[in-house]
């Protein structure tokens, strides 16, 4: 059964990443959320999706008690989510001056993802390859998805997911063929697609089968997964 997970909260009548887009993604009635976190001076995780605020500010570079009211930390969105699935993404970009080569941030991940009692609902995600394998390194039972850019071809991906000991492989949309799916499925791997809002892509993966589709529209995606969307 293909679920639906709302992209950065349902971000329909809230900001993104915010309490409030969290809470509307529960009372929608979605699957799960996906979310974007960082890591504050004094390590604790935060949910943002860019490295620093909009007067450009690095979340990097400040305490959490001098980070805005709106920006919250991911303990406090597990515990909005309640029973919810929630995919963490985390952002590691080699090119970032506060990118870690260690594993530390994963480790500050994880540890802020068991506080909440939430590890049975997370998966963690990563486009930065070596990030991911700290989680799989730090948490062997954990679900972690392998984020690939645009243009990724699922056959030329599934034996380097597979052997880095991933769970899942994080394509976007135009990257899901039904013979990738079924290649992943065959490996043990679940597709969780990003950021699927065309209604006509929206009826394909839901015909495809996929495991999970990430979206800014998961009113419409609901519809798609209740056979409702015309």
């Amino acid at each position: 059964m293909t679920t639906v997970y709302a992209h950065r909260g349902c971000t329909l009548d809230a900001v993104e990443n915010t309490l409030e887009a969290m809470a509307a993604a529960v009372a929608l009635g979605c699957d799960g959320v996906e979310l974007d976190v960082h890591r504050t001076q004094d390590g604790v995780i935060v949910v943002h999706h860019d490295p620093t605020l909009a007067d450009g500010r690095a979340i990097a570079q400040m305490k959490v008690g001098e980070l805005p009211e709106f920006v919250p930390t991911l303990v406090q969105v597990l515990e909005v989510l309640g029973d919810l699935a929630c995919n963490v993404e985390l952002k590691s970009d080699p090119s970032d001056p506060a990118y870690d080569a260690t594993d530390s941030y994963a480790a500050a991940v994880v540890q802020a993802v068991h506080d909440a009692e939430a590890e049975e609902r997370v998966i963690y995600s990563s486009f930065d390859k070596p990030t991911a394998e700290h989680v799989v390194a730090l948490d062997p039972s954990a679900k972690v998805g392998w984020l690939v850019p645009v243009g990724a071809k699922l056959f030329d991906l599934i034996e380097e997911a597979r052997t880095a000991g991933f769970t899942a492989i994080h394509p976007f949309v135009w990257s899901v063929t039904k013979e990738g799916l079924d290649a992943a499925h065959r490996a043990g791997l679940e597709i969780n697609t990003w950021t699927v809002n065309g209604e006509a892509d929206l009826l394909a993966m839901t015909a495809f089968g996929v495991d999970c589709i990430i979206t800014d529209r998961p009113d419409l995606a609901l519809k798609a997964i209740a056979g409702t969307l015309n």
